[in-house]
């Protein structure tokens, strides 16, 4: 509940790396003291998901922020986690009680969405707005020039246009 109940990605990011501490300090708890690792981990926390009361706005969050993320913070513990999630609950959705187990290996749906997605956050990537932003940016500086969110464009040093320059803040 209170994952779904944070607005910021990054809020969410974090609760879900305290869930994933809860779910390593619960297994540090029981009576196995050999090291814990992923083959311990994600079968605790595919548990923990199966009993929440709030698993499909679970699923929702973890799925908003795997599209919303940028592919660099997907990097490291919390790509890492997210991805186990996203991992959990897939198994969980393709559960086949007949069989008693998930399926082997990915279906070709789900071959597909992970392609389309990976193709989404890979395509143009050079042309990502924030790059486009970041570059311009760099090439201002090194030209002396300043920019503020409110501009259209970068302006001249001498001609401020950003409300906070203009009443004597300083420059960004």
């Amino acid at each position: 509940a209170h994952l779904h109940a944070a607005c910021a990605p990054r809020r969410k990011v974090a609760l879900l790396l305290e869930v994933c501490r809860d779910v390593y300090a619960g297994l540090a708890r029981g009576e196995n003291q050999d090291p814990l690792g992923a083959d311990a981990f994600l079968p605790a926390l595919t548990e923990e998901l199966i009993w929440s009361p709030d698993i499909g706005e679970t699923q929702l969050d973890v799925e908003f922020l795997m599209e919303l993320l940028d592919p660099d913070e997907l990097q490291g513990e919390a790509g890492y986690y997210l991805t186990t999630w996203f991992g959990a609950l897939h198994h969980i959705a393709h559960y086949q009680p007949e069989t008693d187990r998930a399926p082997r290996g990915l279906s070709s749906e789900a071959r597909a969405s992970l392609h389309q997605w990976h193709r989404r956050r890979t395509l143009h990537r050079k042309d990502h707005p924030r790059a486009q932003v970041t570059a311009h940016l760099a090439a201002s500086r090194r030209e002396g020039e300043t920019w503020c969110p409110s501009d259209p464009a970068p302006t001249s040093p001498h001609r401020p246009t950003c409300p906070l320059r203009s009443h004597g803040q300083k420059r960004l």
